[in-house]
């Protein structure tokens, strides 16, 4: 609810700000959402934990991939708690891209998006550029 005027807010942008990001220190960066993925299988992106009310979500996320991050295999989640929308992909070439998942909840809590390097990596650059979260 927007306290102001009482309505449900049925649209969120999520900003890179609004994330936490696992680079493992090594490297001073210019940019905290760009990344290099050399190392073990982890969590690369997560959070916002903001609530949500109830109803079915779709998180628009986009992220950028160069040649060598393009060839792992990745997970995406969307949810809240123990509950999340979970898809696995491998880009197979570099670029831009946006990923839509949906997640759908009949209680207002507190709700992240994650994205998982599900391998290890010898070398690669991914960049997150935010999610845009909507109500169906």
């Amino acid at each position: 609810m927007n306290a102001h005027s009482g309505t449900v807010i049925d649209a969120q942008n999520w900003g890179v700000e609004r994330f936490r990001y696992n680079d493992r220190g090594l490297v001073q960066r210019e940019r905290i959402n760009k990344m290099d993925i050399v190392g073990r299988a982890r969590c690369l992106v997560w959070g916002p934990y903001q609530e949500l009310p109830p109803g079915r979500w779709v998180a628009k996320a986009r992220f950028s991939m160069d040649e060598w991050a393009c060839r792992h295999q990745f997970a995406i989640e969307f949810g809240q708690k123990s509950n999340y929308s979970r898809h696995e992909f491998r880009a197979g070439k570099p670029g831009i891209f946006e990923f839509d998942i949906e997640f759908e909840t009949n209680e207002t809590e507190k709700t992240e998006l994650r994205i998982i390097l599900n391998q290890s990596s010898l070398g690669g650059e991914f960049e997150f550029l935010g999610v845009q979260v909507t109500r169906q």
